[in-house]
């Protein structure tokens, strides 16, 4: 079952115009958000190269379901105790050898919907943007 019941993905834009999808399992630590990257994938490369990111949550099939999208990029992060304490607090099964990513956060995007089930189904927008650009 994917973490915390949804679906998340991290996408890459590869030159020349050609994305990438990848399944990541976020976590949620001291108030930032990172993911865990086994060191051969080629998640790793993909944001060593560039290191700009789009992360996107997909509802489940439900009334109360969200959504949410992120942008910004991602910085490797080598600090052995911040590694250790996002270690402790993935949800999921991670492993000491992971390469740890802070996915620094540009903007987001949040959708619920209203009208479920209905003809008149809309979805609900919420915007945000860093103030640093």
């Amino acid at each position: 079952m994917p973490y915390g019941g949804k679906s998340y993905h991290l996408i890459f834009k590869k030159p020349p115009l050609v994305s990438r999808l990848h399944p990541v399992c976020p976590v949620l630590s001291r108030g930032r958000l990172y993911v865990l990257i086994i060191p051969t994938s080629p998640k790793q490369q993909d944001l060593l190269r560039d290191g700009r990111y789009a992360l996107q949550a997909f509802p489940q099939p439900k009334p109360d379901s969200a959504e949410f999208y992120l942008t910004g990029r991602a910085e490797l992060i080598e600090d052995t105790r911040l590694r250790r304490a996002v270690l402790n607090d993935a949800k999921h099964k991670a492993h000491e050898s992971e390469s740890l990513f802070e996915l620094k956060v540009g903007r987001v995007m949040h959708t619920t919907w209203e009208g479920w089930g209905t003809a008149e189904l809309r979805p609900l927008h919420s915007k945000w943007h860093s103030p640093k650009g």
